[in-house]
This record gives C-alpha cells, sequence and structure tokens, in this order.
C-alpha cells in the first residue's frame, strides 16, 4: 500500500482547493434539488402531460431515478474525499468510477428533459425503456444458465429473478409499442439507445457546453474507472522515483487531479440544467393545455 503522499506543488495545491470548495456545496445543493422534486408539476404543465401521455412509464420517474443515482454518487463522492468534511484526500483511482457513474445520470436525466417537443422526450424515454428491458432480457438468459451444480442460495436467487423477467419483458415492450402509437412515433424510432458517449455530448450542447469536451471527460473517466494500464499513464501524475540499470523507470502514479476537477465540473454543471429543466417542465404549461 502506498504511503499517503502531501501535496506541496502551488498548482496541485490551488487545484485541490477548488475541488474541495466544489465537493462542499454539493450537499446543500442535492438538499435544494430533491426537496423540489418531491413536489408535484402541476396539472396543466409538461411535466404532468408527459406523464399521461406515458402511464404507466412515467417519463418523470426515469428521469427521478436518474438524478436519484446521480446525488447518490455526488454524496458518496463527498464522503470518499472529503472524510472529515474538510481535508481533501485523493486516491489513485477509487474517485473515477463515482463521478463516472454521477456524469452518466445527470446527463441522463438532462437528456431525457431537454428536447422542446413532448413527441421527442417520449421517444428518448421509450429508447431509454427498451434497451433497459432488453437489457434484462439478456441477463434472464445469463439467469437461466445457472445450473444444479450451483449452491443451493444461488440457485434459488437465479430463480427468482429469472421468473421476474419472464413477467416484464412482454409487459414492457407491449406497453413501449402502445405509448409509440399513441404518440405517433415508429417503433424503429425506439429500438437503439444511443451509447453515453453521445448522451452526455447531447446533454452537454443543451446546456450550452462543448459536447465534444464532455464526451472526452467521460471517455477518461471511463478509461480509469477499468484497469486500462494505457489510460492509467496517461491520465495520471507520475513521479519518477529511480530507474533500473536496464532502463526501466520506476514511478508513484498518482491522480491527476485536473481530470478530477474536469470530471467533478461536468457532473455538477450538467446535475444542475437538469435541476433547472425538471423545474421549468413543472410549471411550463403545455401546448393546447
Amino acid at each position: 500500500m502506498s504511503p499517503i503522499q502531501a501535496v506541496t506543488d502551488p498548482a496541485e495545491l490551488a487545484l485541490a482547493a477548488d475541488i474541495r470548495n466544489r465537493l462542499g456545496l454539493i450537499p446543500p445543493l442535492l438538499e435544494a434539488s430533491e426537496r423540489f422534486q418531491k413536489a408535484k408539476g402541476q396539472e396543466r404543465s409538461q411535466s404532468a402531460a408527459d406523464d399521461r401521455a406515458t402511464a404507466w412509464m412515467q417519463l418523470s420517474h426515469t428521469v427521478s431515478h436518474c438524478m436519484f443515482m446521480a446525488a447518490d454518487n455526488l454524496r458518496a463522492l463527498c464522503t470518499l474525499m472529503m472524510p472529515d468534511g474538510e481535508g481533501l484526500t485523493t486516491y489513485a483511482f477509487a474517485h473515477y468510477p463515482l463521478l463516472r457513474a454521477a456524469f452518466e445520470a445527470s446527463s441522463h436525466a438532462l437528456w431525457l428533459v431537454s428536447p422542446e417537443t413532448q413527441r421527442e422526450r417520449i421517444q428518448r424515454l421509450l429508447q431509454t425503456r427498451a434497451a433497459e428491458t432488453g437489457y434484462d432480457f439478456s441477463l434472464n438468459k445469463t439467469l437461466r444458465k445457472v445450473g444444479p451444480n450451483a449452491p443451493k442460495d444461488q440457485q434459488r436467487l437465479a430463480t427468482e429473478a429469472a421468473k421476474i423477467g419472464d413477467a416484464r419483458h412482454a409487459k414492457h415492450m407491449n406497453k413501449i409499442r402502445e405509448i409509440a402509437d399513441a404518440s405517433a412515433i415508429g417503433h424503429d424510432d425506439f429500438v437503439r439507445l444511443p451509447g453515453y458517449g453521445d448522451i452526455v455530448a447531447i446533454a452537454a450542447e443543451a446546456a450550452d457546453l462543448n459536447g465534444s469536451y464532455a464526451t472526452t471527460v467521460w471517455q477518461v473517466l471511463s478509461g480509469l474507472s477499468h484497469p486500462s494500464t494505457s489510460r492509467a499513464v496517461n491520465f495520471s501524475a507520475l513521479e519518477p522515483i529511480s530507474e533500473s540499470v536496464d532502463g526501466v523507470t520506476h514511478n508513484l502514479l498518482t491522480a491527476d487531479l485536473r481530470w478530477v476537477q474536469a470530471g467533478l465540473l461536468a457532473s455538477l454543471a450538467h446535475y444542475r440544467m437538469a435541476d433547472s429543466l425538471i423545474r421549468a417542465r413543472m410549471i411550463t404549461p403545455a401546448n393546447g393545455v
């Protein structure tokens, strides 16, 4: 285990101070956001109209889940990086999965609520729900491969989950088609959910940010959330320690605070913009209402 390294470089200290200050803004931001999200949208609002058009797969439910997941990961990030509530602690990699999950979830919420037309908002919901149903179907097939040689508790857990999947798949796909037909959305228009590289770019542009840069940040966070030697070497801070007689350099690897800051800024920007649009959809009258 590597010893704790104190930061002394002035540039790194400035980055650390900025990260610490922004982490400190997260608890009040989430508290205010979640307090508002508990309220129901006005009956004649865009949000209420979207939910009526998508019942019982209400758009607001999926958006709320995305925001809850983003908030949960941001809270965990605060706990990980500021365990005493004051000083900043960074790890080589542990914070990147939390940043990635927060960025993806807040971007997905923003991607869902940002279209100006109800039809496009519904289409994006159906893309999301159809993809989830497909993933569940694939999982269900894997669950059925858990054979009789597995321990009894594993067999029981897999069997229970497979039963849920059987009942849910057909029901959900039928409902997705029903909602699509009622909104004049072709069945080919919801069969593919964009990857998160595209979702974060589209979400960034909805927030008047650079979509290509958002995708770059997501790719770096993703690479550092997996055991990628190349990504770790290229996007971490390396401090040479020694060199062997064969020319092999030994380095101390620590997090590059610039990418920690970039991931945090992107996640918070998308969360705030999604929160703002959710509020707007809850009070803005729907067309024709």
